[in-house]
């Protein structure tokens, strides 16, 4: 009897410290997404005092009975930003928020991007104005102006306005966002986690750290893995200046210190490989490893270089038809057309991070014509020197044979020639991988063959 009592005595603990176990294991958290949304708000009276920015929309015509939204935002210390909220009045103003939403589609957070005219880059160094708190009131709830409010989540608001401008569609990469204050301005990242040495991604022209929503995940297990968003581009700051090559060094350069990152693995596409290469050359010891994405190129003797430097003025962004433009579903199919053969979720979260939304539904670029300009100049006019590249490299370049135009593909063959001929110079160091039938966006329409490479490269990084 004594026997038997001891054995289930013993499985009943057994079983405790099981469900123990189990219950105070980590729990894998579902990745949230981001949303940009663009609405007409107003001035609201301010509950909590001159501390907070407080913000109220009219509910919409498909929304019984009259009621508002209202949102609260974190301290604003500057006076000059608080008076500027204060002249709205009861005029109504374009307001532009980043929304947080959770993988079934509810509303996490909200973080205030542009009130009018003013943006990011004008508010106080060191306000994330994120939402504190927010509510939905019918008209016959409203409190009194000097009564305090118990804010709930922003999801109140937003689960109520049903507009058209409420998405469908969220980012399911499993990511956070974040901004760093760098040189002055306002950076934006992604950062998907993962332990061990920093992985960090750098965008083409014309694209954001979205891009690599599909290819960064897969280095969690080894890396703790980052893409950070350039000046000029998605929801990081645009100002007048600041696009040469050098500006865009001191920028990753403030932005891995800002995030205490010593040594970095930097992988760039496109036009990032010029920094990745001035980058190598001006800070070496902050550089473990380079990965180029169809990105090592010799640009001092393409023909637009040449204009360049005879004093013309390089081609903007590239146009967009007008009928693109009146709305997101229009846009996306636009490019989809132009680009059906790298369409992925991260092709579409880059587009959609690159747009503002009008409150009529209509879109338009996040990025001015002059930020493309002066970003096309700054990497014509380089002195790279690749002679310099000395970390061991990986520099994966699409395939020419993919462009079907006789005349084309010959001068792209002999031009990616003479790139892989120069980056190897550097050294036995470098590492060149030509993917059959690979385009530019390799690492999207080759993806499972660029993550192999990759990680045979990064053996022994970890």
């Amino acid at each position: 009897m004594r026997r038997r009592f001891i054995v289930w005595a013993i499985l009943l603990l057994s079983l405790t410290i099981l469900v123990i176990s189990v219950l105070a294991a980590p729990q894998t958290k579902a990745p949230l997404a981001t949303q940009t949304i663009q609405m007409s708000w107003t001035r609201g009276d301010n509950y909590y005092g001159p501390n907070f920015i407080h913000l109220e929309s009219s509910c919409p015509s498909n929304t019984d009975g009259k009621c508002f939204c209202s949102m609260d935002f974190k301290a604003v210390k500057s006076k000059e930003f608080a008076d500027y909220i204060e002249s709205f009045g009861a005029r109504k103003v374009p307001v532009t928020f980043e929304v947080v939403y959770d993988p079934d589609g509810q509303v996490a957070g909200a973080l205030l991007l542009e009130v009018g005219d003013w943006s990011r880059d004008k508010f106080p160094a060191n306000d994330t104005l994120l939402a504190r708190g927010a509510r939905f009131y019918r008209e016959q709830h409203t409190p009194p102006a000097n009564q305090k409010v118990k804010f709930r989540s922003p999801g109140d608001c937003f689960a109520q306005l049903k507009t058209d401008e409420t998405p469908s569609w969220v980012d399911r990469s499993p990511h956070k966002s974040g901004f760093v204050q760098v040189n002055g301005i306002q950076l934006q990242y992604l950062d998907w986690g993962g332990q061990g040495k920093t992985l960090l991604f750098l965008a083409g022209l014309g694209n954001n750290a979205h891009i690599f929503d599909d290819l960064a995940p897969k280095f969690t297990s080894r890396f703790r893995v980052l893409a950070m968003t350039r000046r000029g581009f998605g929801v990081s700051d645009k100002p007048a200046t600041g696009y040469d090559i050098e500006t865009r060094v001191a920028d990753l350069l403030g932005f891995l210190d800002a995030l205490r990152v010593q040594r970095v693995i930097l992988v760039g596409h496109s036009i990032a490989g010029d920094e990745l290469t001035a980058f190598a050359a001006a800070h070496p010891v902050r550089v473990d490893k380079l990965i180029y994405l169809d990105a090592a190129v010799d640009r001092s003797q393409d023909p637009e270089a040449k204009e360049i430097r005879t004093g013309k003025e390089p081609p903007g962004a590239p146009s967009i038809p007008k009928e693109a433009l009146v709305s997101v579903d229009a846009y996306l199919r636009h490019f989809h057309k132009e680009f059906s053969d790298v369409w992925s979720p991260a092709f579409e979260a880059n587009l959609r991070d690159g747009i503002l939304i009008r409150p009529d539904g209509s879109v338009e670029r996040r990025t001015p014509d002059h930020v493309y300009r002066a970003i096309r100049k700054g990497s014509f006019l380089a002195s790279l020197d690749y002679g310099s590249v000395k970390p061991p490299t990986l520099s994966f370049y699409f395939d020419p044979s993919t462009v079907t135009d006789a005349k084309r593909q010959k001068q792209l063959t002999d031009q990616v020639d003479r790139d892989i001929a120069l980056i190897k110079k550097s050294g036995p160091q470098i590492q060149v991988e030509q993917i059959p039938g690979a385009g530019h966006y390799l690492f999207i329409d080759h993806l499972d063959e660029v993550v192999t490479k990759m990680n045979i490269f990064l053996e022994g990084s970890d």
